[in-house]
């Protein structure tokens, strides 16, 4: 198996694999959405709420705002008292321990004269499978495609190609041309298909992850497939109990 990172900028990276199955990127891409563990609130006790938002959109919207914190910490209680007129944002929220807002400048809700929010909020760690709160990243993955054609007889794709996905176009000095990594722009594939130019599946996948800040996005990568480890040991050894 071979990887290569293709991007890798702030909360974002992107790698070319090479020699992995279908079926391991999709395991792989639902562990780390759905059992790495993260910080997020979770009960939510409003004393008083006179905005326009009711209870529920309320404690729903606290608890999309990623944390950060250290595992080591179980629980971390949050405070809002507030008043209009004003915005309310998520660096109103003031913690009770060492953990990180990670994009303070989310607003909650927008308050008029004379509106009042009181409540305290509880932080816990979960996963994803439960809910999607406590998901780290986005993770996806495709396929590698290349798309083989000529300049004069597929024109439509080579002008689009050229308009669109600059970089991933590939000339040659006999007319010929091939787009790499087709699927990463929308229209190419259908135009391909169209024009009757050669589409060439690999098995290569190119992975792509966006961690939403609450852990690093190596740190996810690595959690991810750690606990995918730990699920496979575990189906091991239920189902060799049972076989023995």
């Amino acid at each position: 198996m071979k990887i290569e990172i293709l991007y890798d900028q702030d909360n974002e990276i992107e790698f070319l694999v090479d020699g992995i199955d279908l079926g391991i990127a999709n395991a792989i891409r639902r562990s780390i959405m759905s059992h790495v563990k993260t910080l997020a609130i979770d009960d939510v006790y409003i004393k008083e709420n006179s905005s326009a938002l009711w209870d529920e959109f309320l404690a729903h919207r606290l608890g999309l705002i990623p944390l950060s914190c250290e595992e080591s910490i179980k629980e971390v209680r949050f405070y809002l008292k507030v008043e209009g007129p004003k915005t309310v944002y998520a660096k109103d929220l003031i913690p009770d321990g060492p953990v990180k807002i990670v994009y303070p400048d989310i607003p909650i809700v927008k308050l008029d004269k004379g509106q009042k929010i009181d409540l305290f909020a509880v932080a816990v760690w979960g996963e994803g499978v439960d809910h999607a709160k406590w998901s780290p990243a986005l993770a996806v993955y495709r396929k590698y495609v290349e798309i083989i054609g000529d300049k004069k007889k597929h024109k439509e794709l080579y002008n689009y190609a050229k308009a669109i996905y600059p970089e991933g176009l590939e000339e040659n000095k006999k007319g010929k041309f091939v787009i790499r990594d087709a699927l990463k722009r929308e229209g190419v594939l259908e135009i391909a298909e169209r024009t009757g130019a050669e589409i060439k599946e690999t098995d290569k996948l190119i992975f792509y992850l966006e961690s939403w800040g609450q852990k690093d996005k190596y740190q996810v990568v690595k959690e991810g497939v750690e606990n995918l480890k730990g699920i496979l040991e575990e189906f091991k050894l239920r189902l060799y109990g049972i076989l023995q």
